[in-house]
């Protein structure tokens, strides 16, 4: 199904830039640089803060519109 809502490629473009950042902050993980690991709760922080709480709820009345078999 081909799901469009306000502001959806904006949307999109913000998890991809999540992922990105995610990514990147996993790699230098992986070399062993504990600094980092602040840098990536931040990074969780924000996101979940910014915008899975404000951005994403945001979409709940466009989401109550779809079908109820919808997935």
């Amino acid at each position: 199904m081909n799901m469009r809502f306000p502001r959806h490629y904006e949307h999109k473009k913000m998890h991809q830039e999540i992922v990105l950042s995610l990514k990147e902050v996993n790699a230098e993980l992986q070399k062993e640089k504990p600094e980092y690991r602040k840098d990536l709760l931040d990074l969780i922080r924000k996101w979940v803060v910014d915008h899975l709480i404000v951005t994403d709820k945001a979409l709940t009345p466009h989401l109550k519109k779809l079908p109820p078999n919808f997935r």
